[in-house]
């Protein structure tokens, strides 16, 4: 599966590589879904936990440093290929059992008013 960043996206944030986690939205959260035309918006505050899979962005020394805003649920791809190594992608977070809180980790964004 290949990163929402391209390479030399990476590189000019300082991360060497991402892989694809657990991510924990707690109570209270405020998280992008889409809507019934397929629009992204904000959500109301979460009533309970919820967990997606998202990109987790890593500095050279291992640490993770941004996460996606949106879940790589939302992800498109140009082959039955590509998409099923996008799945296993999926399914190898799920196998990993590690979960991370999305607000312990920066949000990456490359929107310029963010």
């Amino acid at each position: 599966m290949s990163s929402y960043l391209n390479d030399d996206e990476m590189e000019k944030n300082g991360f060497s590589h991402f892989k694809c986690h657990i991510v924990r939205h707690t109570k209270g959260e405020r998280v992008i879904t889409k809507d019934e035309r397929g629009r992204f918006r904000w959500s109301s505050a979460l009533e309970d936990d919820a967990f997606s899979v998202h990109e987790i962005y890593y500095s050279k020394d291992g640490k993770a440093r941004a996460v996606t805003e949106t879940p790589i649920y939302y992800a498109y791809f140009d082959t039955v290929d590509q998409l099923k190594d996008g799945l296993q992608t999926v399914l190898d977070a799920l196998n990993k059992n590690d979960v991370l809180d999305f607000k312990t980790i920066g949000v990456y964004t490359n929107e310029p008013d963010k």
